[in-house]
């Protein structure tokens, strides 16, 4: 894909076609203004996603829920009917949307897909998943009976180094997936899929290598080179590689696929792999180290298990999008709990001297006002002055969509409760518009959180 001049006048057109819908649907907040902008943004939500995510990510702010109503139950119908191309299809919207629509869409997916969950246990799934907890995601995936479901669940045991259950998994779906690319012709050209086939033979691979397979393992890197040939890989490795010092696909590929066939007595066919390697990637510090520390050796077919390196695991799976913002939930949880540490300990928060509230509804930490879209993080009161707080918490930056969502939290508690109610936003980097929002109204605070090192010796 040419990624230097990715519109061409069909695509720009298509472009703003949407853009134009999708300032209407928020200015007139309507369902069939949401429909006509829905309609818009499939024609052109690869390139949206892929190439104009920014932009796209800003208007996906402003939209009013009767459009993610309709991205909800597309989702539904994708995941429970054709769950593979879900999986290699989809150019995922989700990371895109602010917290609050976010929400929003999970619990549309638990409501609406009643009965149809698969959609919802992929979510809660994903959630636990990227929060490195696959042990919490794997349940989840299981209850999905599709190829979408073996693969996280193939990767949670995986990264749960369970390697006998991920390689059953993994190399299944894997030896699956070529069948149909033999069997259907747009499977043999099209780019995902064929990304998703590299990540599966890859956890394959590392998975029969550590189980003392070697044959297998041999076998899974020669399928690889069938869809990759070495050039292909080294390319393939530099471009999604952004730390210099990190190791790339290229390198666990051929210190994994080295491992086996010197497991196997095979040390020509070792010492032509890493001599081939090393031309094509000569940066490659791991093969030049095996290269340079094993030439006697190989010469002499003794290549010793001394000099091999620990088997490696491939880290970044680029078949898949990036379903969900890194952390979205782990970074506010642990506001959440610091401040609730802050007054359970007598300490005051927001300069003030709070309590968390309850009542008969619930307890103040993620609080359901009833006929309020979303949950409060938590819901504090001044007992002296018989004052609610509405407390709104982000782990990193937020723009005006955040003051919007704390007024109708604060209005909505207030009606519940009939309490006098204040609005409280707290956030590493607020943006200049909401800052600029919030100095017009008095009844919501805004206040940042800094993380400091302070040198003692």
């Amino acid at each position: 894909m040419n990624t230097s001049n990715p519109y061409d006048d069909e695509d720009a057109a298509g472009l703003e076609r949407f853009y134009t819908l999708a300032l209407q649907a928020a200015l007139v907040q309507t369902e069939e203004a949401s429909a006509m902008a829905y309609e818009a943004m499939e024609e052109v939500q690869a390139l949206l996603v892929t190439h104009d995510h920014e932009r796209f990510g800003d208007v996906l702010e402003t939209l009013p829920y009767s459009f993610f109503d309709l991205y909800v139950a597309d989702m539904i119908e994708e995941i429970d009917v054709n769950p593979l191309l879900y999986l290699i299809d989809h150019q995922s919207i989700l990371g895109l949307l602010t917290d609050e629509h976010y929400a929003y869409v999970k619990h549309q997916l638990k409501v609406k897909g009643a009965d149809a969950p698969a959609a919802y246990d992929f979510i809660c799934g994903i959630e636990l998943f990227m929060q490195s907890s696959p042990e919490l995601a794997l349940p989840y995936f299981t209850k999905i009976d599709s190829e979408l479901g073996q693969y996280f669940s193939g990767m949670c045991y995986y990264h749960l180094k369970d390697y006998e259950n991920a390689k059953q998994l993994l190399q299944a779906l894997f030896e699956s997936l070529l069948s149909l690319q033999e069997d259907f012709e747009e499977f043999q050209t099209h780019e995902t899929y064929g990304y998703l086939l590299y990540d599966l033979s890859h956890y394959a691979l590392g998975a029969n290598v550590l189980l003392e397979d070697y044959k297998e393992a041999e076998r899974m890197a020669q399928l690889i080179l069938q869809e990759f040939s070495l050039k292909e890989m080294t390319a393939l490795a530099k471009r999604n590689t952004t730390d210099a010092e990190d190791l790339t696909d290229f390198e666990v590929f051929v210190n994994n696929y080295t491992t086996a066939l010197v497991k196997l007595r095979k040390y020509k066919e070792a010492k032509a792999l890493l001599e081939e390697s090393m031309r094509l990637s000569p940066e490659a510090s791991l093969i030049q180290r095996r290269l340079q520390n094993s030439a006697d050796q190989l010469d002499r077919q003794l290549f010793a298990d001394s000099i091999l390196a620990p088997i490696l695991h491939k880290e970044k799976a680029y078949g898949l999008k990036e379903f969900l913002k890194g952390k979205r939930f782990a970074g506010a949880e642990k506001l959440e709990d610091l401040v609730e540490q802050q007054i359970d300990a007598g300490m005051p928060v927001f300069g003030k001297r709070l309590a968390v509230y309850h009542d008969e509804y619930g307890y103040g930490k993620h609080y359901a006002v009833p006929h309020v879209t979303g949950l409060i993080d938590l819901v504090l009161m001044d007992t002296a002055a018989d004052i609610l707080y509405a407390v709104v918490l982000k782990p990193n930056t937020a723009g005006v969509a955040v003051y919007d969502q704390i007024k109708r939290y604060t209005q909505g508690l207030e009606q519940h409760t009939e309490k006098p109610v204040r609005g409280i936003i707290c956030l590493h980097q607020p943006k200049e518009a909401l800052i600029a929002k919030v100095k017009e109204d008095d009844s919501i605070e805004l206040f940042s959180y800094q993380v400091a090192f302070k040198k003692l010796g």
